[in-house]
């Protein structure tokens, strides 16, 4: 009877833990690679056969606790970001219903919400951002395709991995895509349903600022998957109170006139009226050379050890002033960028980066050269993608013959001790097919694969 009982209360058990959704698990967990809420998502529904819009309409909304958001969800589909990504509450409320559904537990950690005292409501990029080369690597070596969390950070411009620029047009159809839209697929374009990922991206020279901004925003990553805290509305302000104490002895007006920020704010800052921007708050901890972490923790700085040349970014540039503002200078500048030599040419993100004019500004008073720039830039990419796949297929052809000329077939294991670089899978293969063919080669391995 004793028995009986065990096996009842451990079935029940067993019935209580099981999930309405698959429970599958968040990818890159407790490190600065975790996966986005909104990836996460779009994985869900990938796996139960639905669209992104069909799940959220027809599960994620009923177990949502503010009911006005069920019909919000089901008239805006083109806006969810706006509450997945928007207040702590409404957040939360997500994260809670996504976590009742799969019996996952940490589905905050696919969030912001454990920084939300130190974060304000530009942090997020407006549109979908992505590392071309994490997810070609994802494909290659087999691993689930995911979007990871520290791309939706608006401050960061290049993959903290590759350090390559990150991407926000489709390379198929040139468009860009909504952060959440009901069509959406990790790695695959919501307009055109292609694949995002590619292997011809270069690593970039990132100058000291850039470099900065990964490393640190990586660290903020690593800290607040593991933290054991989360940081309330005053710590920005408790932050500033003790920089101003310790570099102008308490003195807010010197210390507004250091960095060119108006003396209200200063005070704003300190007294927790308005929260500081997170890039500022980035652009101290350059400046007092003390990671964001310790200065999250309120570590003491050295004073021999500030970095003085951060002070440039704090100095507002020319191009955003409209009183300084030339539409002129702003044609030639864009005219010596389209003639320029340089390679690989720059994207159009990175030349708006470079100018220090706003996105609306270059196209209004440049659109014809930004188009060109544009056009430019994806002229090299697709001449580059041609020029590396000739490379493949010359360096696999010469090393084919080389195997044949020995008396030997030229299996995979062969040729990859032969060749002169390495190469990925996938390229690999489709240029030791060609050889295969103009060689008359029997290809026994797609032989065997097709009995």
């Amino acid at each position: 009877m004793v028995i009986q009982m065990n096996i009842d209360i451990n079935f029940e058990q067993q019935i209580s833990r099981r999930s309405r959704l698959f429970s599958i698990n968040p990818e890159g967990i407790n490190t600065y690679e975790v996966e986005s809420l909104i990836s996460y998502m779009s994985r869900l529904a990938f796996y139960h056969g639905v669209t992104l819009g069909e799940l959220l309409d027809l599960e994620i909304a009923r177990e949502l606790k503010k009911e006005y958001l069920h019909d919000l969800i089901k008239y805006r589909k083109t806006v969810y970001s706006k509450y997945i990504l928007g207040s702590p509450e409404v957040s939360l409320d997500f994260v809670e219903a996504i976590e009742k559904l799969t019996c996952q537990k940490n589905i905050i950690n696919l969030t912001f919400l454990n920084w939300r005292g130190l974060i304000n409501k530009g942090i997020n990029q407006d549109k979908r951002f992505w590392c071309s080369l994490c997810l070609e690597e994802s494909k290659i070596y087999g691993y689930e395709t995911y979007e990871k969390l520290i791309w939706l950070l608006r401050i960061i411009d290049y993959c903290p991995k590759h350090f390559i620029k990150l991407e926000s047009r489709c390379p198929h159809c040139n468009k860009t895509n909504p952060l959440i839209l009901s069509q959406m697929r990790a790695g695959f374009c919501s307009k055109c349903q292609k694949w995002l990922g590619s292997d011809i991206s270069t690593p970039s020279l990132l100058n000291d600022w850039e470099l900065w901004k990964v490393n640190n925003t990586k660290y903020l990553m690593d800290y607040f998957q593991n933290a054991t805290y989360i940081p309330t509305k005053y710590i920005i302000g408790d932050i500033l109170k003790k920089l101003v104490k310790q570099y102008t002895k308490g003195n807010k007006t010197a210390f507004a006139r250091i960095f060119g920020i108006r003396i209200p704010s200063v005070s704003d800052w300190i007294n927790n009226r308005y929260t500081m921007p997170f890039h500022r708050l980035l652009k101290f901890s350059c400046y007092f050379n003390i990671s964001i972490v310790d200065l999250l923790e309120q570590k003491e700085y050295k004073l021999n050890d500030i970095n003085k040349s951060a002070i440039s970014l704090f100095v507002k540039k020319n191009g955003n002033n409209k009183l300084d503002f030339d539409p002129v200078k702003l044609r030639y500048e864009l005219k010596e960028i389209l003639l320029s030599k340089e390679e690989p040419p720059p994207s159009m993100i990175e030349v708006i980066s470079r100018l220090g004019y706003s996105r609306s500004r270059l196209y209004r008073h440049g659109n014809e050269l930004c188009k060109k720039i544009s056009e430019k830039r994806k002229n090299y990419i697709s001449k580059k993608k041609i020029e590396h796949e000739e490379t493949i297929y010359n360096e696999i052809y010469r090393v084919v013959k080389e195997i044949i000329e020995e008396g030997q077939y030229p299996t995979e294991t062969n040729i990859r001790k032969k060749l002169s670089f390495p190469m990925f899978y996938t390229k690999m293969n489709f240029a030791l097919e060609k050889v295969f063919k103009e060689l008359q080669i029997e290809n026994k391995k797609v032989k065997d694969d097709n009995l």
